[in-house]
């Protein structure tokens, strides 16, 4: 590993922090990594806590419950803190993960550092697409949260790794399984560019495969669309506007006609389709030369 290393979110890692298991060398050069462990700590001492802070919120909870219904009891209350306590020591698990540029590599301790209780590793070699997706979700107008995922598969369709979960708030901190898939997806883009550039070189474009047999090519000032069994050859001065919102790629032409139930030159596909999206930001802006709004 290098000298200097910084956490998921490009954050140096604390001085004490304990990166046990070591990451395995399949994954190559390592650019970023995270440990709830910290030197020196027994394994337990975080779940513990966990443990403990759960426990006391449950009692709390469940005696304000049961005091708000005119009465106090022993068991109730007792269950609840169990219920506080076990919830805590879940969530106050040991995971060590690291990204690195050939691959990424995450643990889950619970008994001691040298014998992790799950260990989840991707070879980037052995994929060939990353497909991401976030979904907003309201309940009687109001955010509740928002689910994503990032979901990579190989030549044959198959999902080979799979990263998934749901946040309130936008993850500000590395702990965060999210920060941990967003520095996965950025070191997954910079292991696919060289691939990009030689197809580049060898084909005059880059073919992106949204959900067979419908995709895209992107070419220098040209971009042609295979949609529902129709294609179309667009340069780039008939292209009006690449867009993202809500959830889905539009791409408009400029002599669209848009109406309430059809439209024309107008191709709108999910976000959660286009394999590899980052790059396909990459490929528009540096081919096309346009901006996606």
């Amino acid at each position: 590993m290098p000298d200097v290393l910084t956490d998921h979110m490009g954050k140096p890692l604390p001085a004490d922090v304990d990166l046990v298991p070591p990451p395995p060398p399949e994954i190559g050069e390592v650019v970023s990594a995270y440990s709830t462990l910290t030197k020196n700590e027994p394994l337990y001492a975080k779940r513990k806590k966990k443990a403990v802070l759960g426990g006391l919120i449950g009692a709390v909870a469940g005696g304000s419950v049961l005091a708000a219904s005119g009465g106090l009891a022993l068991l109730p209350i007792a269950a609840a803190a169990a219920i506080g306590g076990g919830i805590g020591w879940v969530r106050g698990r040991n995971v060590v993960s690291y990204v690195g540029k050939e691959g990424i590599a995450s643990y889950v301790l619970t008994k001691d550092r040298s014998s992790p209780k799950q260990t989840h590793y991707l070879l980037f070699r052995s994929a060939s697409a990353l497909r991401t997706s976030a979904t907003r979700k309201f309940m009687n107008g109001i955010y509740t949260g928002t689910d994503y995922s990032f979901s990579w598969s190989n030549d044959q369709g198959k999902t080979v790794y799979h990263i998934s979960g749901e946040y309130h708030l936008t993850p500000k901190t590395a702990k965060h399984p999210y920060i941990f898939a967003r520095a996965a997806e950025f070191s997954w883009s910079n292991y696919l560019l060289p691939k990009l550039v030689e197809q580049l070189d060898r084909a005059g474009a880059v073919h992106f495969e949204i959900k067979p047999p419908d995709s895209i090519t992107v070419g220098r000032g040209f971009v042609d669309l295979f949609f529902s069994g129709k294609s179309a050859h667009c340069e780039r001065e008939d292209v009006e506007s690449i867009s993202l919102h809500d959830g889905y790629f539009s791409i408009k032409r400029k002599d669209a006609q848009v109406g309430w139930f059809s439209s024309t030159g107008v191709f709108r596909f999910p976000y959660g389709q286009m394999p590899n999206a980052r790059l396909f930001h990459f490929v528009v802006e540096n081919l096309l030369g346009m901006p996606i709004v």
